[in-house]
């Protein structure tokens, strides 16, 4: 059977230790201009979530985001959609998968070997120094 090429970014598979998938909250800026999709890697910007780029500090994988829009109605969605105003201009929660020990799939389009490398040469590093963490607490 063929590979299906569906790239969707970042899709948590199973937690290395057998633990259980979290999400942390985390906030995106009322009218946030860029959009954020299920799967992106994110990083942090004064306190506020973004779409993280080829040189950003990854912070973990967007999984979600909720917020009540202009019209007062709650709203729940694997993306956030750029520039979305909220009720009052309060913050939107996002939900971010942090824990390091999280296993992805990815499937990614030709020319993203940049942000393979950007994941491998960042988080690969923070897993090891959890794990090393990890040890020295239980010994």
């Amino acid at each position: 059977m063929a590979n299906v090429d569906a790239p969707n970014g970042f899709t948590p598979a199973s937690h290395m230790y057998g633990g259980v998938i979290r999400t942390k909250k985390m906030r995106i800026a009322s009218a946030y201009g860029t959009d954020i999709f299920s799967g992106d890697v994110v990083t942090l910007s004064s306190g506020y979530l973004n779409q993280a780029g080829a040189t950003s500090t990854p912070v973990g994988v967007f999984a979600g985001v909720q917020y009540t829009d202009t019209n007062g109605a709650p709203q729940w969605s694997n993306y956030w959609p750029a520039s979305t105003a909220t009720l009052g201009s309060e913050d939107a929660t996002a939900y971010v998968y942090t824990d390091p020990a999280i296993i992805f799939e990815a499937q990614f389009t030709a020319g993203t070997q940049l942000l393979a490398s950007l994941v491998i040469s960042t988080l690969l590093p923070l897993l090891l120094v959890q794990q090393i963490t990890d040890v020295q607490k239980k010994a």
